[in-house]
């Protein structure tokens, strides 16, 4: 396979939802085509997934280019009920890449930040 089919170009609009304190960016996406084109420019792996049997799906990647944290929020169903699930498995991804652990007795980060992170996205849905 040559260089330049294993390159996918970044869809132009898609919208970055920077998460603050932790850092990265999420996106929220809302088609499986350009979720797959998401993961294609960021691993440079053109195998395509199989999404189908997915109503959502997350993914945390590193922009090569940039070092930054990407969180990628696929909800295929297109219900919030989906965008929920999806975004507390990023928020518990971030907790944990930022070393807070989520405990019975400490889960107050993970709450606020499941919440904000809802708040930024919701309209996307």
């Amino acid at each position: 396979m040559s260089e330049k089919s294993r390159k996918s170009k970044w869809p132009k609009n898609l919208k970055p939802h920077p998460i603050p304190i932790y850092g990265g960016d999420l996106y929220v996406i809302r088609d499986r085509e350009t979720y797959q084109q998401c993961m294609t420019h960021l691993t440079g792996d053109p195998t395509v997934m199989d999404l189908t049997p997915f109503g959502g799906r997350y993914n945390q990647l590193t922009d090569k280019k940039t070092g930054n944290r990407i969180f990628l929020c696929g909800v295929f169903s297109g219900d919030n009920a989906t965008l929920v699930h999806e975004l507390f498995h990023i928020a518990f991804c971030v907790l944990d890449l930022a070393g807070v652990r989520v405990t019975e007795d400490n889960h107050e980060a993970l709450a606020y930040l499941l919440g904000f992170l809802f708040r930024a996205t919701r309209d996307q849905i």
